[in-house]
């Protein structure tokens, strides 16, 4: 049985609230976390012995199993078991799991515990295991922060996309509108504008790309009449990971995102 990392944290609750310690019944190591898997799509022309692809995507989300045994080392009761599976085993949708670890310390994964298993010696229940489902192929870092001031004296802000997967993330944004007019939101990486038209001074916008959401303040403002639906967005290229981001309008943008990280062997 070996110990592979001191607590985890699901849901902001910590298994130590819970008197356990993580570790592993079936060797001395850790259980793996299952790779993603790429799916390529290809095509070959009649006239060539080669083929292309046309396309590719991810088959299925990672998952991975943690065990838990009692830092006292006693058998569980039926009461603390409960307790536990409650904790762990629920339809109520995905919650951050963070292990405290050096090897994973800034890994997060969106998952929950699909199955649940008791380890039993004798007739006493002495360890738990549980098997996880993420909501993707891939872990998160800590959540990453940006406050930007867009004025005249500061049009343009430089931001560095650190994730491991080539493409684009829709960070969560809040818009302090600072100046009547049209916003246009510009990220250089991709050449995108984020418009919005209309907008008032005090009026406050948030934006929820991920999950295809505009709202204002201003309960008068129909924002999705004055939206060009395009959603702003921080995006890298395999040599280039800077995305200049300026704003038309005078306006205070709270930004925040998870950086992708790939992970499993």
């Amino acid at each position: 049985m070996a110990i592979y990392a001191d607590k985890i944290i699901y849901d902001n609750k910590s298994s130590s609230d819970f008197g356990l310690l993580v570790c592993t019944f079936e060797s001395n190591h850790v259980e793996n976390i299952t790779s993603s898997v790429i799916e390529l799509s290809t095509y070959k022309s009649p006239l060539s012995n080669k083929w292309y692809k046309s396309g590719y995507n991810y088959t299925e989300p990672l998952q991975f199993t943690i065990e838990f045994v009692k830092t006292n080392s006693n058998a569980f009761t039926k009461e603390e078991v409960s307790n536990i599976n409650r904790w762990l085993v629920r339809t109520d949708g995905y919650h951050w799991l963070q292990f405290y670890c050096k090897e994973m310390g800034d890994l997060f994964f969106n998952c929950t515990a699909i199955k649940s298993e008791e380890i039993n010696i004798g007739n006493s229940i002495y360890g738990l295991k549980y098997l996880f489902l993420t909501d993707s192929p891939y872990a998160y870092t800590n959540l990453i922060t940006y406050d930007l001031e867009f004025s005249k004296i500061q049009q343009s802000f430089t931001i560095t996309d650190y994730s491991d997967e080539i493409g684009h993330i829709y960070p969560q944004l809040v818009i302090d509108i600072m100046k009547d007019g049209n916003l246009e939101l510009h990220n250089s990486i991709e050449n995108r504008t984020m418009i919005i038209n209309n907008c008032k001074n005090g009026e406050q916008i948030t934006v929820d790309g991920e999950n295809k959401i505009i709202k204002s303040s201003i309960v008068t403002h129909k924002i999705y009449d004055d939206f060009n639906w395009k959603y702003f967005r921080i995006a890298n290229r395999f040599i280039l990971r800077e995305n200049i981001v300026s704003s038309s309008l005078d306006c205070k943008v709270h930004m925040q995102w998870r950086p992708i990280r790939k992970v499993g062997v």
